[in-house]
């Protein structure tokens, strides 16, 4: 029968040292954490880098302030503009209207005169400057009257020029009436188309731009009977 050796000393082995020592550590009963599923997500789809913020910078900024101060700057004067034009406009021209019906004024008192005259071309000239003018004065009148300005006939006689009837008295004597008095009423003709040229292109009333216009082109046609010398 074999003897059993008694100096025999168990050992343990690292494998069971690394058991014991893991269940020493770790709790059983913690679930592990799963790996991911993907080991390469982060190259398939990396993560998107958020998009920079848009900045216009402070130069930008002062452009922007330097354009809406323009901007106002330009609205304020167009406003302005508009008032005085309101309020002021009218006044402004009604006194260019006052001088048209004295000048009127002075070729209906000179046109009158044409009865005197030896050929019947030129009475009929003056007859007809007299009738169209005198509608224009009286369109006139009626148009400051609206306009709250009144003119009495002592302040139309103003534009009487005594010169004027000077020189006809001596053509008259001198027999050269006709040739004179065509000569006069066609520069008086020619000084009121171009008066109211003048005024339809300052006027501001729409009315009176209409009046200017009609008058102007009226004053023309007169100038065309008047024959030249």
């Amino acid at each position: 029968m074999p003897t059993l050796r008694t100096n025999y000393t168990p050992t343990l082995t690292f494998r069971n040292i690394s058991v014991v020592w893991l269940n020493t550590v770790m709790n059983p009963e913690q679930p592990l954490t799963p790996p991911s599923q993907n080991p390469y997500e982060f190259i398939m789809n990396p993560e998107k880098p958020p998009k920079p913020k848009k900045s216009f910078g402070p130069s930008s900024s002062f452009v922007m302030k330097l354009l809406l101060i323009l901007g106002g700057i330009a609205v304020l004067m167009i406003l302005i503009a508009v008032v005085v034009n309101v309020v002021f406009g009218s006044r402004t021209n009604v006194e260019d209207f006052v001088q048209i019906t004295k000048t009127e004024q002075e070729l209906i008192r000179v046109s009158a005169l044409g009865k005197k005259a030896g050929s019947q071309s030129v009475r009929n000239a003056a007859t007809n400057t007299h009738f169209t003018v005198t509608t224009h004065q009286q369109q006139w009148l009626f148009f400051l009257g609206q306009k709250g300005r009144k003119l009495k006939e002592k302040e139309l006689k103003l534009s009487q020029n005594v010169k004027t009837d000077a020189k006809l008295t001596t053509a008259q004597q001198t027999a050269t009436f006709d040739p004179t008095f065509t000569t006069v009423m066609r520069e008086h003709l020619q000084s009121y188309a171009a008066e109211l040229q003048d005024a339809y292109t300052n006027a501001t009333d729409p009315k009176a731009r209409a009046l200017l216009a009609a008058h102007h082109e009226q004053a023309e046609m007169l100038l065309t009977q008047w024959p030249t010398q």
